[in-house]
């Protein structure tokens, strides 16, 4: 019985013994990748909405879709609501005065809601519209 061993799969280590191994038929290329944009190297595909660094393009790829207010404030949405949402901040909130004012203190919301909330938490009023 002939016993057939393939040394050619042998594990390769990181020569820069950072402790990375990798074996099977990609090796090769995957520690050259490794090599080229993750050992000592920091992380070169940054998002533009979080700021959050990755050291693969795959990795900053896998982000959900980002919705970006066009009045350049800074403020991005992501997720299902993330449409409504930007709709939102630019009707009420982007470069406007808040326009909900409680009548029982100075202070003002840029959502209807939050002022009901504060009405109802701080001043203790029931029913308030």
């Amino acid at each position: 019985m002939l016993i057939y061993i393939d040394f050619s799969l042998d594990p390769t280590e990181c020569p820069n013994m950072c402790g990375r191994s990798y074996k099977g038929k990609f090796r090769k290329s995957s520690l050259r990748r490794h090599l080229i944009y993750e050992c000592g190297v920091d992380p070169q595909f940054e998002c533009p909405a979080c700021q959050k660094r990755f050291t693969d393009k795959g990795r900053l790829n896998m982000l959900p879709d980002t919705l970006y207010c066009k009045n350049n404030c800074g403020r991005y949405y992501t997720g299902k609501n993330s449409k409504s949402s930007l709709k939102r901040h630019i009707k009420y909130e982007c470069g406007i005065d808040p326009q909900f004012k409680c009548i029982y203190c100075p202070r003002r919301f840029t959502v209807k809601t939050n002022m009901k909330r504060h009405v109802l938490l701080i001043h203790k009023i029931i029913g308030y519209v």
